[in-house]
């Protein structure tokens, strides 16, 4: 789906589409234009099919570049969302589109704002969510019910809905990033890696956030 907007902005470009990516010490300049694009997703994970994102490994002047571009006009014209077409994802897959669900809502949820309680319990109910529901669907990829509930929270995950207002940034996507450029490993793979490690480090700075979420997902200190 990434490739795909990439693919439909670069038609109408003009200039170098590497100019639209965001890349250090270069000012992306963001397309204006794309062709029409309809998603279909297969895997419930990125949350793509409905966001104007497009995440794209490219070679940069003989080195190998993870990044990113957002633009308007990215956003699909049409999502095609059917929890049928993810049956047959692997159980080590399915678990992965699990761990990015997650981190996408917590990549908010901790380096955001304060004063969002409703945005708050948004990204608890999608967390909760897929703790219920992904271990379903990796134990039995046929059950078409964990399924949806998955593939549901990935949309609502990173469609704008959770992190509207937070002042949203994604600290452990950008670290995960450089990690399956190099290495290509599993965008979710990495982010089981690095998320847990990154929150270690980011509670000594947020300790009141990171009881917050103990306590509400976890049931850390209540009775």
């Amino acid at each position: 789906m990434d490739a795909s907007k990439v693919i439909a902005a670069s038609v109408l470009y003009e200039g170098d589409p590497k100019d639209m990516l965001v890349r250090a010490g270069k000012a992306p300049r963001l397309p204006e234009r794309a062709l029409p694009i309809i998603t279909v997703p297969t895997l419930a994970a990125t949350g793509s099919e409905m966001n104007n994102g497009a995440v794209i490994t490219i070679d940069d002047e003989g080195e190998k570049l993870k990044t990113f571009v957002k633009a308007e006009v990215l956003y699909p014209r049409v999502a095609v969302v059917d929890p049928e077409l993810t049956v047959t994802v692997p159980q080590n897959h399915t678990a992965f589109g699990v761990c990015d669900i997650i981190t996408h809502v917590t990549e908010g949820y901790f380096n955001g704002i304060d004063g969002t309680p409703l945005q708050d319990r948004f990204a608890e109910g999608v967390i909760l969510t897929v703790l219920e529901w992904g271990p379903k669907a990796v134990s039995d990829g046929s059950d078409l019910e964990a399924r949806a509930q998955v593939q549901w929270a990935s949309i609502v995950a990173l469609n704008g809905w959770v992190q509207v207002g937070t002042n949203y940034i994604a600290p452990v996507h950008m670290i995960e990033h450089t990690l399956s450029a190099l290495y290509d490993i599993p965008h979710g793979a990495g982010l089981a890696v690095v998320n847990p490690a990154w929150m270690r480090f980011a509670a000594r700075f947020r300790p009141d956030r990171f009881a917050q979420f103990a306590q509400r997902i976890f049931s850390f200190g209540s009775r």
